[in-house]
């Protein structure tokens, strides 16, 4: 592995001519930093071992930690950098990178650094791997990921896992759409049951969804939830199998007019 520079404000711009600023809201904008001279298979290997050490230096400290600013650069910088590269040379980190080590990493990732640029990064990263497994040996299983992801204040980061389960190579192990669902139709929290439904829906329009699980999906965004104590619309056209998946979600101030209507 190589030797990167010690920890601290000047480690970003000192180590091979890859540089990042922190103005960016997305991962792509740092295409900018990546200079035209950089060696990018190179780059991708370097910042791929940057990262295997990043995840090594283990939980960020507290939010008041002095040394935490400059730890949260390194990660928004380093996943932000890998984006642009894993987009320009998938066949690459599609053949080179181990989904046993890097799933867990960029899944931690996910679940536990404070950063929305992090985020959404790691979860276009995890799309990216040849496999996921919905319950790997180590890390956090793919629907913790996921429910996270929706947790998230940020729109960009829900996205980021639509993306990400609308694009994944092979998802093995069993399949996320009854959990989907059974947290559709028990969940309180209105627009986490939304976001459920949203995966579910994308994951069934997905090639690899088994038929039984896209009747499923179709069922329940048919027929929507029928529970008065619940304010959630579902419209999929006139109910045929060829609908499109769409999902509207009812206007939020009249759900609570509703309720005080009761």
């Amino acid at each position: 592995m190589p030797v990167f520079p010690a920890s601290g404000p000047d480690r970003l711009p000192a180590y091979g001519g890859l540089h990042f600023q922190h103005l960016s809201t997305r991962p792509a904008h740092a295409a900018h930093w990546l200079r035209s001279d950089v060696d990018r298979p190179a780059a991708l290997a370097t910042l791929a071992d940057w990262l295997t050490a990043l995840d090594a230096d283990g939980p960020l400290p507290g939010v008041f930690a002095p040394d935490e600013p400059h730890r949260l650069a390194e990660w928004d910088a380093v996943t932000s950098l890998l984006t642009v590269l894993a987009d320009e040379h998938p066949a690459t980190v599609l053949t080179d990178w181990d989904p046993a080590h890097y799933q867990p990493i960029l899944s931690r990732a996910v679940t536990t650094i404070p950063s929305q640029l992090t985020r959404q990064a790691c979860l276009a990263l995890l799309a990216h791997l040849r496999y996921l497994d919905a319950t790997p040996p180590d890390g956090p299983d793919l629907l913790t990921v996921i429910t996270t992801a929706l947790r998230s204040s940020s729109a960009a980061v829900q996205r980021a896992a639509e993306h990400l389960l609308a694009s994944a190579t092979h998802l093995r192990g069993a399949s996320l759409v009854p959990e989907l669902l059974h947290r559709v139709r028990t969940t309180a929290h209105e627009t986490l049951a939304w976001g459920y439904a949203r995966l579910a829906a994308t994951i069934a329009a997905g090639p690899q969804c088994p038929a039984p699980d896209r009747r499923a999906v179709r069922t329940l965004l048919r027929t929507g939830l029928n529970d008065p104590d619940r304010h959630l619309t579902f419209l999929t056209g006139v109910g045929a199998d060829t609908d499109p998946l769409g999902i509207v979600r009812g206007n939020a101030l009249n759900s609570e007019l509703r309720k005080l209507a009761r």
